[in-house]
C-alpha cells in the first residue's frame, strides 16, 4: 500500500501527524531527537527531518495541512512503503552538531566551559568563536562536541 505525500506548514508537520492518527489515518514524519537549551536546561525536542512533509495512508485534509503532492496529469503523488522505510531512518549523527555561521553557542566542555558566545566559522571539526571576556571580546577555536546550541542572546 502507498502514502500519500501532503505538504504541511514548515512547522506544522508533527501537528498535522498528530491531527490526523487523532482521525484514525497511519502517518508518518520522520524525526529526530535533539538537545538544546531552553532556560538554562537541557531540553529534548523532536524535530522532522523532512520539514513541511508527511506521509500519510489517506489525503485527508486537516488544519496544517497546505496541499497535497500530486503528479503532472494531477494525480495525487505516492510513495512506496520501502522509499518511506528509507527516508524515515535516523539520520547519521552531524559532525558539526547542527552549528552554523551566527549560532548562538554554550561551551561546556574544555577550561571556558559555561561562556557563551556565537559561531564566526565551522570547519573539519572545529568552530571559531567569538566570546566575551574581560570587557572584550576574544575569538576561540574549539572542537564542536565541546559546543552546544542555545537559544537566546549570547
Amino acid at each position: 500500500m502507498n502514502w500519500k505525500v501532503l505538504h504541511t506548514g514548515e512547522t506544522n508537520a508533527l501537528t498535522v501527524r498528530d491531527r490526523l492518527k487523532e482521525k484514525d489515518v497511519e502517518t508518518i514524519v520522520p524525526t529526530k531527537v535533539e538537545t538544546r537549551i531552553r532556560r538554562g536546561r537541557k531540553v529534548r525536542v523532536e524535530r522532522a527531518i523532512v520539514e513541511g512533509y508527511a506521509f500519510a495512508r489517506k489525503a485527508l485534509r486537516v488544519r496544517g495541512v497546505r496541499d497535497v503532492l500530486k503528479t503532472a496529469d494531477g494525480k495525487h503523488a505516492t510513495v512506496s512503503d520501502d522509499e518511506v522505510a528509507k527516508i524515515s531512518r535516523p539520520p547519521p549523527p552531524e559532525v558539526s552538531n547542527g552549528l552554523r555561521t551566527g549560532s548562538r553557542v554554550m561551551i561546556v566542555k574544555g577550561p571556558f566551559a559555561t561562556f557563551k558566545g556565537k559561531v564566526q566559522h565551522v570547519r573539519k571539526g572545529k568552530a571559531r568563536i567569538a566570546i566575551k571576556i574581560f570587557g572584550g571580546s576574544s575569538n576561540l577555536e574549539l572542537p564542536t562536541e565541546w559546543l552546544e546550541v542555545i537559544e537566546g542572546k549570547a
